[in-house]
């Protein structure tokens, strides 16, 4: 009678703590950041990151040429990441990811190029040289 007492309590115990960090998991926010660096030669007038995954959008504005900036936002637990550039007439927005759970690095860089090319890369692994 006192095992089986001692085994119910072990039990009851076991499914408290894992209720406690499945309550802690689901309220853990991942933080995801983003270096814009302007290479271009021209303004870039806004760089805005925002998405169905994200808790509130960020936005800078300007970046002038050669220098860079940091955006953060705080992920949702599901839904899409996506950034827009405006840089003189022209607007692009597109997916960093339609799925923030796919999401392998939380410290990327955003590239603008001159001839309007945009290169994203994971923070650890671009090395650059001039």
């Amino acid at each position: 009678m006192k095992n089986s007492l001692i085994a119910l309590l072990l039990m009851v115990l076991a499914l408290m703590v894992g209720l406690v960090y499945s309550v802690w998991q689901s309220r853990q926010v991942a933080i995801y950041e983003l270096e814009v660096i302007n290479r271009s030669g021209v303004t870039v007038q806004s760089v805005r990151l925002f998405g169905s995954g994200v808790q509130a959008e960020a936005s800078l504005k300007p970046l002038m040429p050669g220098r860079s900036a940091i955006m953060s936002v705080m992920l949702k637990k599901q839904g899409g990441l996506q950034f827009e550039v405006q840089q003189g007439d022209s607007r692009i927005d597109t997916f960093i990811e339609q799925n923030i759970n796919a999401i392998h690095s939380f410290h990327q860089q955003l590239m603008i190029e001159p001839g309007q090319r945009y290169l994203i890369s994971n923070y650890e692994e671009l090395t650059i040289t001039d």
